[in-house]
C-alpha cells in the first residue's frame, strides 16, 4: 500500500515485501521465534526485517501506530475465532437435528414451574435448543460485523497526514 500511495518507491516496497516473505519462511521453519526483549510481534518483525534489509526495515510500519496494528492483529484473531465457533455451532446443529429426526415418536414427560405437564415429543424439544444455537449464531454473526472493520491506519490518537490508504490495507487483509 505505501509502494502504491507512492510514500514509498516501488523499489522499496519490494525489498520490504521480499523481506517479509524471507521473514514468514524463516518462522513456518522455526529459524525464527519471536521473543524477549520484542515488546509485541512488530516490533519483532521490525527488527527481523531490518536486520535483512537494512534501515530500509525502518519505514515498514509508516502512516501506523503500535496501537492500530494490535487493534487490527486482535480483530483478526476474533474474526477467525468466530468463523470457527459458528462452524462448530453449525455442525451441533446438524448432529441436534439428526436426533431429532430419529426420535420423532418419542414422547417425553414436559415439565413446568417444576411440575410434569403435558407429554411431547422429543424431537420437539431438541428443536428447541437447535433455535437457541441459532440465536447464537446470529448474535456471533452481529458481533462480526462489528470487528470486521479495520483499525489500521488510525493512528494512535487522530489518524495521519501520510497519503495511506486505509481501504486497500482493509481490503488486503479481508475486513469489510
Amino acid at each position: 500500500m505505501l509502494g502504491h500511495q507512492d510514500v514509498i518507491t516501488k523499489e522499496e516496497a519490494e525489498k520490504i515485501i521480499e523481506g517479509l516473505n524471507e521473514i514468514k519462511i524463516d518462522y513456518q521453519s522455526g529459524i525464527f521465534e519471536p521473543d524477549y526483549p520484542s515488546e509485541d510481534i512488530h516490533y519483532a518483525i521490525e527488527n527481523q526485517l531490518i536486520s535483512k534489509i537494512g534501515s530500509l526495515g525502518k519505514k515498514l510500519h509508516t502512516g501506523r501506530s503500535r496501537n492500530d496494528q494490535v487493534g487490527t492483529d486482535i480483530r483478526i484473531w476474533l474474526r477467525k475465532s468466530i468463523y470457527e465457533i459458528d462452524g462448530l455451532l453449525f455442525s451441533f446443529q446438524k448432529a441436534l437435528l439428526k436426533i431429532a429426526q430419529q426420535n420423532i415418536n418419542v414422547l417425553i414427560p414436559g415439565y413446568t414451574h417444576l411440575q410434569r405437564a403435558q407429554p411431547l415429543s422429543l424431537s420437539h424439544h431438541i428443536l428447541a435448543y437447535l433455535e437457541m444455537f441459532q440465536r447464537d449464531r446470529e448474535r456471533l454473526n452481529e458481533v462480526l460485523n462489528r470487528v470486521n472493520i479495520s483499525p489500521l491506519g488510525a493512528a494512535a490518537l487522530a489518524g495521519t497526514k501520510i497519503n495511506i490508504d486505509r481501504y486497500m490495507t482493509a481490503q488486503e487483509l479481508g475486513f469489510k
